[in-house]
């Protein structure tokens, strides 16, 4: 058993004990007793990690051009109104609101053709509104206000509501695009590299349903290639080849409501 000497344990005697329970602090201990010293806590000795600029939210490259797209709309839309772009951000008042969306279908008249774009460009003016006032709520009477707008301004400017469809690609379909690539006179390009890049593109889409700028942004790093033994006991080895999608949609924390 280790040794400890008296300035390390200090043993009360009864009296002692009583009068520090009912109140009469002065046990004969030193001054520090109790607890540990800054020495042995190490106090001050580990910087905070804290940065600021390290809890803010990470978003995808497309998103940040959206809000950069709107962010752009709102300041030029603030200008042509003569208003103070923060300060009508921070107040969020229902006519700002509608007439800004007035303004950017008439501006943008052509371009924005589908109804869930508004509701797009609605969701990401909401997170620019948090992102440069710090307001992060909406009046309920405001976001039902604006709901109506939002339909109204559909009418409006007769913008679709309709869901697009989405057409499935079967194994049959590929085949006969893969034959048209390799087989038709017509399909010239400006490199036959490019018809074996285009044919790997669209076996591995097939394949993986990766989405297009994942497969464009392959490269030779992001291939392995592997002989395995004949299954079949061939003494030819079978090809294996290994993708790894790096540029895909990857989790950044879930979506603002």
């Amino acid at each position: 058993m280790a040794d400890h000497s008296d300035d390390e344990f200090h043993i009360l005697s009864p009296q002692q004990v009583n009068a520090f329970v009912q109140g009469e602090h002065d046990t004969g201990l030193p001054p520090d007793h109790g607890g540990p010293s800054e020495e042995h806590t190490g106090v001050g000795a580990i910087p905070s990690q804290y940065d600021p600029s390290r809890t803010k939210k990470i978003y995808a490259r497309k998103s940040q051009e959206l809000q950069a797209r709107v962010r752009w709309l709102w300041w030029r839309y603030c200008e042509v109104y003569s208003k103070d772009p923060i300060d009508t951000l921070r107040s969020y008042q229902v006519n700002d609101l509608y007439d800004f969306v007035h303004w950017m279908l008439r501006e943008r008249k052509g371009r924005i053709k589908k109804a869930r774009t508004v509701q797009t460009y609605w969701n990401t003016l909401t997170l620019i509104r948090q992102l440069e006032t710090k307001c992060f709520d909406v009046e309920r009477a405001v976001q039902v206000e604006m709901c109506g707008a939002r339909q109204n301004l559909v009418a409006e400017f007769n913008l679709s509501a309709e869901k697009e469809a989405k057409p499935i690609m079967r194994a049959e379909d590929e085949f006969e695009l893969l034959k048209t690539l390799w087989e038709s006179p017509e399909m010239i390009l400006q490199h036959e590299r490019l018809r074996v890049q285009l044919a790997l593109m669209i076996q591995l889409a097939g394949i993986t349903g990766s989405r297009p700028g994942a497969l464009r942004r392959l490269q030779y790093k992001d291939l392995k290639i592997a002989l395995l033994p004949n299954s079949d006991g061939g003494e030819q080895p079978r090809l294996v080849m290994d993708f790894t999608f790096q540029h895909t949609k990857r989790y950044l924390g879930a979506k603002d409501p």
